[in-house]
């Protein structure tokens, strides 16, 4: 290879531009990387037409034995969604965190998630939701974060939940859906 491969050429205005072989590498690479597609899946991180969702509420404590629904949305239909955060509480006196006194969970279709089946505690607040490892959330599934008593006497507490995420196309998740 000569030297000249690596000469810069004067264009009019003052302004330096590679050889033609150096803009060949880079039309080249640029053509590479837009064949190439290293966008994350939809699932691991929201894809720029995602649709952010925020459901936070707070319902009275139950009776003992008792369970009443905190936070419920359906997934529209033709999309997919995440579950990135999760903020659940008690307020009131008689509730120790970790006690098993109260039992939260998350389900889809009336079926509890996996690992969030049953919450002895919090996690985070609604006003300060943990992330968690993405929950995947498919088209026309009822979600539902419940809360049971197990044992604490009812006198005016509150039970409060948020789970967060974002809705994106069925088909950005293309054939890797079960993935």
């Amino acid at each position: 290879m000569s030297s000249s491969a690596f000469r810069l050429s004067r264009q009019p205005g003052g302004v330096e531009s590679a050889d033609p072989a150096d803009s060949y590498l880079r039309r080249l690479s640029d053509a590479i990387s837009e064949a190439v597609n290293v966008q994350p899946p939809p699932y691991l991180q929201m894809p720029p037409d995602g649709i952010p969702f925020n459901e936070v509420n707070y319902v009275a404590l139950p009776a003992i034995g008792a369970t009443a629904v905190i936070v419920s949305f359906m997934v529209s239909p033709g999309m997919n969604g995440v579950i990135k955060w999760i903020g659940n509480n008690f307020v009131g006196a008689g509730f120790t965190d970790g006690s098993g006194d109260i039992i939260w969970q998350i389900t889809a279709d009336g079926q509890p998630i996996r690992n969030h089946q049953h919450i002895i505690g919090s996690l985070g607040s609604p006003a300060s939701p943990s992330e968690t490892p993405p929950i995947r959330l498919f088209e026309n599934q009822l979600i539902e974060l419940t809360v049971e008593n197990v044992s604490i006497a009812v006198a005016g507490q509150l039970c409060g939940g948020r789970l967060s995420g974002w809705y994106y196309a069925m088909e950005d998740d293309g054939a890797n859906v079960w993935a």
